[in-house]
């Protein structure tokens, strides 16, 4: 499974960065996995903060919102449930996503 990661800071269609390096650590990880039906949410945002414009910010896994990103480069649906696989939450292969790192207080129920 690979996936079009795109970083936003304010959480604005416009400000959206293309990042490459969550293929890697996607492929890393699902080869020490069975399937990508057993990968939770909390598990990709796990890979997320890991990439280093991210992990400068010292984020947890749970200040990490992720989208949908549609063709038309607008946010889509906000995937929620951390504990919920990829596959119950409706990811594909080749799928384009979103991720922020909420700092703003007023934002945090991103579960």
């Amino acid at each position: 499974m690979k996936f079009e990661l795109h970083l936003t800071k304010t959480g604005i269609p416009t400000d959206c960065t293309y990042t490459e390096l969550i293929q890697v650590l996607l492929i890393f990880y699902i080869l020490t996995r069975q399937a990508r039906e057993e990968i939770t949410l909390e598990e990709l945002k796990n890979m997320i903060i890991c990439i280093p414009n991210i992990a400068s910010l010292n984020p947890t896994a749970d200040r990490v919102r992720v989208r949908e990103l549609k063709k038309d480069g607008q946010f889509g649906k906000i995937f929620r449930g951390n504990q919920k696989t990829l596959k119950k939450l409706g990811f594909e292969t080749n799928m384009r996503i979103v991720a922020q790192v909420i700092t703003d207080i007023d934002n945090s129920i991103i579960k």
